[in-house]
C-alpha cells in the first residue's frame, strides 16, 4: 500500500494569517468633536429660540458617525469574505476525511464480521467433535442456544471457548440427569428453558392449577376460597354474617 504523507503535527497545518490594520487617523479628532457635541447638548439651556440650531449641529455629528459605521460594515465585508473562503475550503478538507473515516469504519465492521463469523465455524466444528457424548444433542438449537457474543469476541481465545464450552455441556448433562430422575414433565420443562430452578417451579405451578381445577371439579365446579378466621367471637360473628346473608359456605371441623 502507497504510503501519504500529511503535515508535520509538531508543527500544524501550513496555514498563516496576519490581521491587516484599519486606518484610522482621525479617530482621536471625530471622537474630541463627539464629546464636544455631547457636553454641548447637555449644558444647552434648550428653548424655542434656540432648539432649530441645535439639532442643526447635532445633525452634522449623526452625518458623520453614519457614514463612518457604514465605512465600518464595508470593511468587515472585506475581511469576512477573505475567512468565508478559508472557512469553506477547511470544511470540504473536513468533510473528505470524514467520508474516508465512515468508508474505513465500514470496512473495520465487515472484516470484524468476517472474523466473528470465521470464528463461529471453528468453534462450531469443536461442538460438532464433542456433541455425540452428551444427551443434549437431542436439541438441534442446542450450539445457538450455548454460543454466546463474548464466544466470538477477539479477546478470549478459542481454548477459553472450549472450556466453557465442556463446562455448560457437562453441566446440562448432570442436569438431564437429575430432570430424568424426577420426572419426564420436569425433563421436557428443562429442555425448553435450560434451567432446573424455572423448570422445577413451572411443574410445581402448573401442579398447583391442576390441582385446584381437580379441587372446583369436586365442590360443583365452583370457585372455592379457603379463609382462615381466629378467635372465638370472631368466629361466631363470621357465622353469623354468613348465614344470614345466605352464603354458601362449609364448616370443617
Amino acid at each position: 500500500m502507497d504510503k501519504f504523507e500529511v503535515w508535520d503535527p509538531a508543527k500544524g497545518p501550513d496555514v498563516s494569517f496576519k490581521a491587516a490594520p484599519v486606518a484610522f487617523p482621525a479617530y482621536e479628532t471625530y471622537k474630541q468633536q463627539a464629546m464636544m457635541a455631547a457636553e454641548y447638548i447637555r449644558s444647552i439651556d434648550l428653548s424655542e429660540d434656540n432648539v432649530k440650531q441645535v439639532k442643526q449641529e447635532l445633525a452634522k455629528c449623526r452625518k458623520i458617525t453614519d457614514e463612518l459605521n457604514k465605512r465600518r460594515l464595508d470593511i468587515k465585508k472585506q475581511v469576512l469574505s477573505e475567512y468565508d473562503v478559508f472557512e469553506n475550503r477547511v470544511k470540504y478538507l473536513i468533510a473528505i476525511i470524514d467520508e474516508a473515516d465512515s468508508e474505513l469504519r465500514e470496512k473495520v465492521r465487515k472484516l470484524d464480521e468476517m472474523e466473528r463469523e470465521d470464528k463461529k465455524q471453528k468453534i462450531r466444528e469443536i461442538w460438532d467433535k464433542r456433541i455425540d457424548l452428551y444427551s443434549i444433542r437431542i436439541l438441534p438449537d442446542a450450539f445457538d442456544r450455548w454460543l454466546s457474543p463474548r464466544h466470538l469476541n477477539k479477546s478470549m481465545s478459542m481454548k477459553t471457548v472450549e472450556k466453557d464450552m465442556v463446562a455448560w455441556l457437562e453441566k446440562t448433562e448432570k442436569d438431564l440427569e437429575t430432570m430424568s430422575f424426577m420426572g419426564e414433565e420436569y425433563k421436557a420443562e428443562y429442555l425448553a428453558c435450560l434451567d432446573v430452578s424455572a423448570a422445577v417451579a413451572e411443574v410445581k405451578a402448573r401442579e398447583a392449577r391442576t390441582e385446584a381445577v381437580r379441587q372446583m371439579s369436586e365442590d360443583g365446579g365452583e370457585e372455592v376460597k379457603h379463609i382462615t378466621i381466629t378467635g372465638r367471637k370472631d368466629i361466631e360473628f363470621a357465622l353469623v354474617l354468613l348465614r344470614t346473608n345466605g352464603i354458601n359456605f362449609k364448616e370443617n371441623n
